[in-house]
């Protein structure tokens, strides 16, 4: 009979970490992989969460089915609410690919809840890792970008995407390079005066730079909401008033350097406050202006969302209730141009579960947090701030990138501070 302690313990000296490896290892490789790959190749994210799972069940296996993360067992949330909503779906083909999507909830959310935290240098090797990888999809986007720079400015000008290499939406890259700023930032504070740390600097840097550049609004916005919410946690909780305010600054320095040196960025803040001005005024066709559209999608998103607070009618329903909600509102918008959803998570669960199921998206989003290793740590505040400020503008738990993001970073950073303490 093997001895099942080691299973999957290949000498793998060359690992991040050193040494043999066993099931929990095989979970982190799998978590390394599938962030590293958030921004590019979704068949290896599903890959690699396949590996997360293995070794979850492995470790439960050989060491007793135990909590030891229990903070993410909170992500099996979205899940939940859409098995819920199956009495209330009439077309269960529709249901079922909704469940089917939202699976890696369940799966992801119980596998890491099962695993003990990595070790801090494998955490190291992730944050690390993800930040080069953002930076090197932003210089290939950028070459692109300045190397057909009239036609980049025209779809600018047009409020039409910046196209980035691989196959992300610039929504999702705009909200992955602005964690990366974060984390980046983060690792060159640990490492300050090592050439690791003076590295991270520089790429976090750029990939500030980049973000304004590809002005990306739902990431530029998340970033600035981050950024001013983890200076205002310095202040409070650390009394780190130089260093909070110093944030604060940037944060006010950056929008306005940003404005009057980046054209892209400036060109796209001028065009928002032209659909701003469409939406107020109402004056003219508003079928190709993107903020407009999800202002109009907010708008009646809110009235549907007021006059059945507590319906259920399930994401598999989303579309063509929206749709028919349009159908109530004189919009000047030619009606095959209204977005199919809201570009808002909160208000998309609100039209599929009710005000219930917003709450329970909100609380989502914090229960990890405070469940987790107390106070929470920094970087755990920055990413809270940031994912449900990008929530504010776009869904991003109905695609495969903002889905693994919100899993992955929710479960590993409060698994980062444990580890940490631990030493």
């Amino acid at each position: 009979m093997p001895d099942k302690a080691r299973i999957f313990r290949p000498a793998a000296s060359w690992l991040p970490g050193g040494g043999r490896y066993d099931f929990v290892d095989l979970a982190f490789l799998g978590a390394l992989l599938v962030v590293w790959a958030l921004s590019e190749a979704k068949a290896i994210q599903s890959i690699a969460s396949g590996l997360v799972v293995l070794g979850a069940l492995g470790h439960g296996w050989r060491q007793g089915w135990q909590w030891r993360q229990r903070w993410a067992l909170w992500l099996v949330i979205p899940f939940g609410l859409s098995l819920v909503a199956g009495p209330f779906t009439s077309t269960t083909s529709l249901w079922w690919r909704d469940l089917w999507q939202k699976l890696p909830f369940l799966a992801l959310g119980l596998s890491l809840a099962v695993l003990p935290p990595f070790r801090p240098r494998q955490y190291q090797w992730v944050w690390g890792g993800f930040v080069v990888i953002q930076s090197l999809v932003a210089l290939l986007t950028l070459g692109r970008f300045f190397g057909n720079y009239a036609a980049a400015m025209e779809a600018v000008r047009q409020n039409a995407e910046i196209d980035i290499v691989g196959s992300i939406s610039h929504i999702y890259f705009g909200i992955l390079l602005a964690l990366s700023v974060f984390l980046g930032g983060w690792l060159a504070w640990q490492e300050k005066g090592t050439w690791l740390g003076r590295v991270m600097l520089g790429l976090s840097l750029f990939n500030a730079a980049a973000l304004h550049m590809l002005t990306s609004r739902t990431g530029l916005l998340a970033f600035y909401l981050a950024l001013m919410g983890t200076g205002a946690v310095l202040v409070y909780r650390r009394r780190a008033w130089r260093l909070g305010l110093g944030l604060m600054l940037l944060m006010a320095g950056g929008l306005s350097l940003s404005y009057w040196t980046i054209p892209s960025f400036r060109t796209r803040v001028q065009v928002t406050f032209w659909d701003l001005q469409g939406y107020r005024y109402r004056d003219r066709d508003l079928s190709h202006h993107s903020a407009t559209l999800r202002l109009l999608a907010w708008e009646t998103a809110v009235s549907y969302i007021a006059a059945h607070p507590w319906g259920v009618t399930g994401i598999a329903e989303l579309e063509p209730t929206l749709r028919a909600a349009y159908r109530d509102r004189p919009l000047p918008v030619a009606a095959e141009a209204l977005p199919g959803n809201p570009h808002n998570q909160y208000l998309e669960y609100g039209i599929a579960f009710g005000l219930w199921g917003m709450a329970l998206l909100v609380l989502m989003c914090l229960l990890p947090v405070w469940s987790g290793p107390r106070p929470p740590h920094l970087l755990t505040i920055s990413f809270l701030i940031l994912i449900m400020g990008g929530m504010l503008t776009e869904s991003l738990l109905e695609r495969q990138a903002g889905m693994y993001t919100l899993i992955f970073f929710m479960a590993l950073l409060p698994g980062y501070q444990q580890a940490q303490s631990s030493i």
